[in-house]
């Protein structure tokens, strides 16, 4: 079992979650839960580790429950709240004052997945944005200025919820917030890791980015190993020491992940969350800048040019010669040199070659119909 299940199977060993509201409530754990607590280290806990729709089941008081049997304002280094869409935020609530939390991830995605990824449930439905949008600054945001007020505050990075950037009505809020959280940071005066300047911004080129920005973005230090890194270490290449994906919105330094830019539209991109062709190995953002065979799957750039892809929807592509289980696939017109798929080669054009395809797709509709009319016929001959 992984770690958030042990911690889960523990506590509903010990007493119901509903009894696990309060966080000074006397609580005996079994001698069963004391001894499936002691047998790991809980210096991590990521909930990506369970069902996606287990995670999407937790609420506060399962979420208290396990914070509090595992000790977690003394033990707990890195959470990551990774699926949990039905937090409000009052679980955290056993992390107040911890001096040990170094990362708290509410991003509620995976580490390399997009802030706006759409969850769905079992049945394949996409759940509500409204669901999403449960996890409250109110509830969580003086849990994390608790953390911050003491002076021997470890915590290093902060990924916030996306869909926080959009409240408009509680900006002023987090304008205090972001306030009191830059001044954390610069009263601890953060030494560089890799230059060893004792103050991370003191050092940092023109721009310089806070620690946290008005979009809550956190800055300056590495989501992997929590090292600060000031911006003039390295000669103004900036992008070379601690990168930023606009994929999975966060900072990598370049001895735990590499960010470079996508070859066609230049973003930058982590390789957790980047595509690969296959045959030049150049870097790419996603499928749209990449195309990516519908049948096989094999991605190939348009420098290699071995995977057409449509011009007109963008959407679908394959390998030349690569048959997708439909009448006709993507390809390029000999004569125009154009490249469609089937249902988007125009009808008005004045090539032969692409008015030939047409005919030929509306032949094979008319087959098409008429093998439903024949079919039709011999049911009703019976």
């Amino acid at each position: 079992m992984c770690k958030p299940s042990r911690a889960l199977f523990a506590t509903a060993l010990s007493a119901t979650f509903s009894s696990w509201k309060k966080d000074n409530s006397v609580r005996h754990p079994s001698v069963t839960s004391k001894a499936i607590i002691a047998a790991s280290d809980w210096d991590v806990v990521d909930f990506v580790d369970i069902e996606n729709n287990l995670a999407y089941k937790l609420k506060d008081n399962d979420l208290r429950a396990v914070l509090l049997i595992i000790n977690a304002r003394q033990t707990l280094k890195k959470l990551k709240l990774t699926n949990c869409i039905n937090i409000i935020g009052d679980g955290l609530s056993p992390l107040r004052g911890s001096n040990v939390l170094e990362l708290l991830d509410l991003s509620l995605v995976g580490k390399h997945e997009s802030p706006s990824k759409v969850h769905y449930d079992e049945k394949g439905y996409p759940i509500r944005y409204q669901q999403r949008n449960l996890i409250t600054p109110l509830a969580v945001l003086p849990i994390i200025e608790s953390i911050i007020a003491s002076d021997k505050c470890a915590l290093m990075y902060t990924v916030f919820p996306d869909m926080w950037k959009w409240r408009s009505d509680e900006w002023a809020l987090f304008e205090e917030f972001k306030r009191r959280y830059n001044e954390r940071f610069e009263r601890a005066r953060l030494s560089c890791a890799n230059c060893s300047a004792s103050n991370v911004l003191s050092t940092s080129l023109l721009n310089v980015h806070p620690w946290v920005d008005n979009h809550l973005n956190q800055y300056n230090v590495c989501y992997d190993c929590l090292k600060p890194i000031c911006r003039g270490c390295t000669d103004g290449e900036w992008s070379e020491k601690l990168g930023f994906c606009e994929r999975c919105q966060k900072h990598f330094c370049s001895d735990c992940v590499k960010v470079g830019e996508c070859e066609h539209c230049s973003e930058s991109v982590c390789r957790g969350c980047s595509k690969t062709c296959d045959e030049c190995e150049s870097i790419f953002c996603d499928n749209s800048c990449l195309p990516t065979c519908d049948s096989c799957g094999r991605a190939s750039c348009r420098d290699c040019d071995n995977v057409p892809q449509c011009s007109d929807c963008g959407e679908k592509a394959n390998c030349r010669g690569c048959y997708n289980g439909e009448e006709y696939t993507v390809d390029e017109c000999r004569c125009c040199r154009e490249v469609y798929c089937s249902d988007c080669v125009p009808s008005d054009t004045g090539c032969w070659g692409c008015t030939k395809v047409v005919k030929i797709r509306e032949q094979a509709k008319e087959i098409e119909e008429l093998k439903k009319k024949l079919g039709k016929c011999k049911w009703e001959s019976r």
